[in-house]
């Protein structure tokens, strides 16, 4: 019974689900790629897989692998790239420096007051650039890497659930499946961001704490935990939660987590939003970490085992998350919590776990990877390559934009991801006026190495605007081409991007 509640609940919220407006993935816009027809396929699919009672499941990382393939490449359409790859880049050219001086560097001036980046992804990507180059081949190798690794430690994280044997291996590898075939998780693979780098260390660290026997395994557990604290602030909340579930009677865990639940509300009063916005919230991390495991998993929490504690564990950082969380970000926030829901889920409820498989691949491929290919972050892609392709020596990018607050030295760190010659921060002809809700963007600096200076390549940034002011300013600069394939999916990137070069 519980099952088909799950499957009916999870359909209904894909016809109902409209409202929902997440971030990039804003459900109507799953729906809109996807149509009643892939609606139709995601559900046929899925009840072929609950029905396909395969005796062995094979493991989840070759599938990972190739399904990483279709988003090798995708334009990064995540302004939060912006941060991550610049940070990328300070630890490649100075490493010690930029680590020891992080708190300095990152954690002051005017954009920290919006977020405190940690070193963990920006170390490893630092490390390959430093190593093999900064180039996109190199970004396409570590993104790869993490998208292999997601799978492979949630399944030994669900390995140690139980006593070893068939069920428990089965368990894990279905497990490693559902992570495989949760679309808001795989979407993002293509990104330069820490959420997915987040889980695969969380999961980890839930392996090493599941199998920890009394003092036995505790400074492994210890070493374990350290990636996913220096990968994200919400890190320790992911690794505190289940490590206090599984050492601590029941009592006493509620206790310590009622206790630091309201300190923490006392330190940050979290603003109180009306009904709406917790519906609009509740309704994003139903559908995007998918409402049937929800259902399936949640009774696990009435278990006094080591799989009922690391769900509890899990979910207790829920509060905290709908609290401080924009609408948009709660389902990206919570992802963690999806691996839980998913292990829970391949213990309890193979069937539906093998039907969110079969169903979240065609959400996926139907739903989610058009709109990574169809949006504004190509404009700037294509843009970009083009130019380098005429032979310029260095890019400048200035933009015409008074219909967004997304300044040119963001601008310009999303080209010199894509470009092999020197990029250079150019100046804004307009800008939008700044919201009484500010934007980390707006107070962007760049670094040295995107400074203004002297360029042979121009991009100009439009956005409500086009280029006749700049053509009759500067006639020193030769018009190439325009590219504006996308201009109505975003908010903050150009709908136009025109490639100037001038003579050196």
């Amino acid at each position: 019974m519980t099952a088909l509640v799950a499957l009916v609940a999870e359909v209904a919220g894909w016809l109902l689900g409209a409202p929902n407006r997440t971030e990039s993935f804003a459900w109507f816009r799953v729906q809109a790629h996807l149509g009643l027809a892939g609606l139709a396929a995601a559900l046929i699919v899925g009840l072929a897989f609950a029905a396909w009672r395969i005796r062995r499941v094979p493991p989840a990382w070759p599938g990972a692998l190739l399904l990483h393939g279709l988003f090798l490449d995708v334009p990064q359409a995540q302004p939060d790239v912006v941060t991550w790859f610049t940070l990328a880049q300070h630890v490649a050219r100075a490493p010690f420096a930029t680590l020891l001086g992080w708190p300095a560097l990152v954690w002051t001036g005017e954009e920290s007051r919006f977020h405190k980046p940690f070193p963990g992804v920006p170390t490893v990507y630092g490390a390959a650039f430093r190593l093999l180059g900064e180039s996109t081949f190199v970004m396409d190798l570590v993104l790869t890497a993490w998208a292999v690794a997601l799978p492979l430690a949630v399944t030994w994280a669900a390995r140690g659930i139980g006593p070893r044997g068939p069920r428990t291996e089965r368990t894990a590898r279905l497990a490693g499946w559902l992570v495989v075939g949760l679309p808001l998780l795989q979407a993002q693979s293509g990104w330069l961001l820490a959420d997915l780098p987040l889980c695969a260390c969380v999961a980890v660290a839930w392996g090493a704490l599941l199998r920890v026997r009394g003092r036995r395994g505790l400074a492994t557990a210890a070493l374990a935990c350290l990636p996913a604290v220096v990968t994200k602030v919400s890190g320790a909340a992911f690794v505190l939660g289940p490590a206090l579930a599984l050492a601590l009677p029941l009592p006493a865990f509620l206790g310590v987590v009622g206790v630091g639940t309201a300190v923490a509300f006392g330190l940050r009063p979290p603003r109180v939003h009306a009904a709406p916005f917790y519906f609009a919230t509740t309704l994003g991390l139903a559908l995007h970490l998918r409402t049937a495991a929800w259902i399936v998993a949640l009774p696990t929490l009435l278990r006094r085992d080591r799989l009922g504690r690391l769900v509890l564990g899990a979910v207790v950082t829920l509060p905290q998350l709908v609290a401080w969380s924009p609408i948009e970000h709660a389902p990206r926030y919570a992802l963690p919590v999806a691996l839980a829901l998913s292990i829970a889920t391949a213990r309890a409820s193979p069937a539906v776990a093998r039907f969110l498989v079969g169903s979240g691949l065609v959400l996926l491929i139907g739903g989610y990877r058009p709109i990574l290919r169809h949006n504004q972050a190509l404009n700037l892609q294509e843009a970009t390559r083009t130019l380098v392709a005429q032979g310029v020596d260095a890019i400048e990018v200035r933009a015409d934009a008074p219909g967004t607050t997304f300044p040119p030295a963001a601008l310009a760190a999303l080209v010199d991801l894509y470009a092999p010659v020197p990029v250079r921060t150019g100046a804004a002809l307009a800008l939008a006026p700044a919201d009484k809700k500010r934007h980390w963007w707006e107070f962007v600096v760049p670094p040295p190495w995107r400074a203004p200076g002297a360029a042979d390549g121009l991009l100009l940034c439009l956005y409500a605007a086009d280029a006749t002011r700049f053509e009759a300013e500067n006639p020193g600069w030769t018009k190439v081409g325009t590219v504006s394939r996308y201009r109505s999916s975003s908010v903050l990137l150009p709908r136009e991007v025109v490639l100037y070069t001038r003579a050196r």
